[in-house]
């Protein structure tokens, strides 16, 4: 491939990704409309998936906003069942800030929104096409986690960090036909790099 060939293909990919971006973006919005649930609350699992557990005084520090306003944040999420909140050791007034299962699974719900109709969204592409895909999407991911920074050493992982979701019902025939063509885009980079 020639530079000039290879820099307009990079152009139409952005063009094409930043598409991509925006109709996934109105579907995340749509779907964090439709729950109940402010921005601020959402930020807060965020930061939990994140960070790990944290103490009240430090989830306030995190969101830049004061005890009293953080205090009422997790009020609400305590009470939706999507935190809990525990005495710390040592600590008369200490609590730490913990993400619930339902919190996982609320928050990975709104992660999934842009892409839970992927068969309706491939169902027209051949196998060829989405085999290619999958190949090129997979050294996206590939590339992507070789440039997240790692934790700072001060930082400890959160002890469970959140699991991908499950595909959603609705993806099962998108899913064993990705299957099925997975294999074949594998050995299609092998027979390129090879």
């Amino acid at each position: 491939m020639t530079e000039t060939s290879r820099s307009q293909l990079m152009a139409e990919l952005s063009a094409i990704l930043g598409d991509l971006e925006m109709t996934a973006l109105r579907s995340q919005m749509h779907a964090i409309a439709n729950r109940p649930m402010t921005p601020q609350q959402l930020r807060v699992l965020g930061l939990l998936v994140l960070e790990g557990p944290q103490r009240s005084n430090a989830m306030a520090k995190l969101l830049g906003v004061s005890a009293a306003t953080t205090s009422g944040l997790l009020d609400r999420l305590e009470h939706g069942g999507l935190i809990t909140r525990q005495a710390v050791a040592g600590d008369a007034r200490g609590r730490m800030v913990e993400l619930t299962e339902a919190g996982r699974d609320a928050l990975g719900q709104l992660l999934r929104a842009p892409f839970s109709d992927l068969d309706q969204l491939t169902e027209g592409l051949t196998d060829e096409e989405l085999a290619g895909l999958a190949l090129g999407i997979r050294g996206m991911v590939r590339e992507r986690r070789a440039t997240v920074p790692a934790r700072p050493p001060d930082r400890p992982a959160p002890a469970e960090p959140i699991q991908p979701p499950d595909p959603p019902p609705a993806a099962g025939r998108c899913a064993k036909r990705l299957r099925r063509v997975s294999c074949r885009s594998d050995r299609l980079a092998a027979d390129r790099d090879g």
